[in-house]
């Protein structure tokens, strides 16, 4: 829990930061976290990085739950070896925030379970331990589709 505290202190520092800079212009904020939107996706404590992200004075809301009505089912897919014993952790730690004057027309979708190789991420045919993320934005507007 120490971590997430820490993590949620970074995110409001750089949002802070953010939001002086930008000055009221419009943001996109695609963030490596390390952190998951809800209890339960691969730790079990409150997630308090992500809650204070959306809840910033900065106005953010997520490209993917814009489009899905929540965040994909995964950004990172690994087995990790701890204490002689394999796990296998599948979380969403990964983000595309906006600012309220940005639309989501469109985003990429997670590789379906099926192609995602038995050893999990990284893999030769996703050569990171997390997937791209990839949202069409426009200024305006609302959103409309999921992209494959």
């Amino acid at each position: 829990m120490f971590y997430e505290q820490i993590r949620a202190k970074q995110a409001s520092q750089l949002l802070d930061w953010v939001q002086k800079t930008a000055q009221g212009r419009p943001c996109v904020i695609a963030v490596d976290m390390n952190a998951a939107p809800t209890r339960g996706q691969g730790h079990d404590y409150p997630p308090e990085a992500y809650s204070t992200a959306i809840g910033h004075p900065l106005g953010l809301r997520s490209a993917y739950a814009d489009v899905l009505g929540k965040e994909p089912a995964y950004t990172s897919w690994k087995i990790r070896s701890a204490q002689g014993k394999s796990v296998e952790v599948k979380y969403t730690v990964d983000y595309i925030f906006i600012t309220n004057c940005i639309a989501t027309d469109a985003v990429l979708a997670a590789p379906a379970d099926g192609c995602v190789e038995p050893r999990r991420l990284p893999s030769f045919s996703y050569p990171s331990d997390h997937i791209a993320l990839m949202a069409k934005l426009r200024f305006g507007g609302i959103k409309t589709e999921q992209a494959n």
